[in-house]
C-alpha cells in the first residue's frame, strides 16, 4: 500500500536495507543460527524467512546477489538455502517467459529487430510479440537463466500469502503478530486491523508515558488500512484520533518535566493526514461525534481538563483542517500551553 511510506519513521528506509548490504554467496563456510523470534519454522523444515526467500527467487536471474536482507534479519546462508529449495523440489529452472521477463527493454527490441520484427510497444507487449512471432530456438539459448518454483512451492506461497503480504506491507507490527491469522477468512487489512486495535488497547493498558508516535502512527495505520476496504467514515473517524492525540498526548501534558514536544516523525505523519482530510468535507457534527468517542477511547490517558472540555478537541480539529501544516504545528503548541496552564 502506498500510504505505508509515507507514515514510517524518518530512518533508514527498510527497502534500502534490503539492498545487498552484503552477499553470502561465496561464504560457504557461513554459519546458520535461526532466531526463531524473526524467523519461526512453519512447516517441512522451512521457516519464515524461507517462505519470503522463495518468493524473492522467483523469476530472478540465478547469478543475482540474493539481498543481504536475508542474511542480515533471517540469518540465512544463501547457497546452504537455495541447495535445500532444490532438494526438496520447490525450486526449478525459470521458463522461457520468466527469462524474457528480465531482459531490459532495448534487449527485447533487439530480439525483436534481428527476427524482422516490430520494435514499437511496452514491455509485456514485446515479449508477447517475441513468444508468438519468432521460433524460440532463434533466441532461447541467448537468454539469461532464471528461478521458477514448482507447483509445490507456489502452492506454499498461496498458504503463506498473508505473511508475503504482511512483510511487504512492514509497518509498526512485526509480520510475525500475522502467524496465527494464516488460515483466517478474513482479508489482510481485516486482520492488520485487528491486530493494530489489540496494539492499542495494549498501550492504553499499560497507562504510562508514551511516544507520541506510536499511538498516532498506529491511528493512521488503522486509517490507511480502512481507506483501502473504500471504509471511508472510519477513514476520516482514525485520521482525526490520530490528530487528536498529537495534539493531547498525555505525557506531555501530565510529566513535571513538561517541555514543548517536536516530534519530526509525527509532524511528518499529521502533514500527510491533514492534507488529506482538507480534502473531504467534515462537518462540524462529526467532528464533534469523534471527539466524544476519541475521549472515551483513550479516558484513562487523558487530563481531566480535556476530558470536561470535549469542544477543545473540536476546536483543534476545526482548526487544523483550515491550516497550512506549519500552522498547525505552530497552534499545537499553542493549545498544549494553554491546557497546561489550566490543568
Amino acid at each position: 500500500m502506498e500510504f505505508f511510506n509515507l507514515f514510517r519513521r524518518h530512518t533508514k528506509n527498510r527497502q534500502d536495507q534490503k539492498q545487498d548490504l552484503s552477499s553470502a554467496d561465496n561464504q560457504s563456510d557461513f554459519s546458520i543460527d535461526f532466531n526463531l523470534q524473526n524467523n519461526p519454522m512453519l512447516e517441512d523444515g522451512l521457516s519464515y524467512g524461507d517462505i519470503l526467500m522463495l518468493n524473492w527467487l522467483n523469476g530472478q536471474q540465478i547469478n543475482k546477489k540474493i539481498p543481504g536482507y536475508f542474511v542480515e534479519r533471517f540469518q540465512i546462508n544463501p547457497l546452504a538455502a537455495k541447495q535445500k529449495y532444490k532438494n526438496k523440489g520447490l525450486l526449478i529452472s525459470g521458463d522461457t517467459t520468466s527469462r524474457l521477463q528480465v531482459l531490459k527493454v532495448p534487449q527485447l527490441k533487439q530480439i525483436l529487430k534481428e527476427n524482422n520484427q516490430k520494435v514499437s510497444g511496452r514491455k509485456i507487449e514485446l515479449i508477447s510479440r517475441i513468444q508468438q512471432n519468432i521460433n524460440k530456438s532463434h533466441y532461447v539459448n541467448s537468454l539469461p537463466k532464471t528461478f521458477g518454483l514448482s507447483t509445490e512451492a507456489l502452492s506454499l506461497l498461496k498458504q503463506y500469502k498473508l505473511l508475503i503480504w504482511a512483510n511487504d506491507n512492514d509497518h509498526i507490527l512485526s509480520p510475525m503478530a500475522y502467524i496465527p491469522f494464516i488460515n483466517s477468512n478474513k482479508t489482510e487489512p481485516e486482520i492488520a486491523i485487528d491486530l493494530l486495535e489489540n496494539h492499542i488497547s495494549d498501550l492504553i493498558a499499560k497507562n504510562e508515558p508514551f511516544i507520541t508516535y506510536q499511538f498516532s502512527a498506529t491511528e493512521t495505520e488503522i486509517a490507511t488500512f480502512y481507506k483501502s476496504l473504500d471504509n471511508e467514515d472510519n477513514y476520516v473517524k482514525h485520521s482525526v484520533y490520530s490528530i487528536l492525540v498529537d495534539y493531547f498526548c498525555v505525557s506531555e501534558i501530565k510529566n513535571d518535566g513538561y517541555t514543548e514536544p517536536f516530534d519530526s516523525n509525527t509532524q511528518y505523519i499529521q502533514t500527510y493526514v491533514i492534507n488529506n482530510l482538507q480534502d473531504k468535507t467534515i462537518s462540524e457534527a462529526i467532528v464533534n461525534l469523534i471527539v466524544v468517542s476519541f475521549i472515551h477511547r483513550y479516558n484513562d490517558l487523558l487530563v481531566a481538563f480535556f476530558r470536561d472540555h470535549p469542544e477543545l478537541g473540536t476546536e483543534a480539529i476545526i482548526g487544523a483542517l483550515t491550516l497550512q501544516p506549519s500552522e498547525y504545528h505552530r497552534n499545537r503548541l499553542a493549545v498544549l500551553r494553554e491546557i497546561r496552564k489550566s490543568n
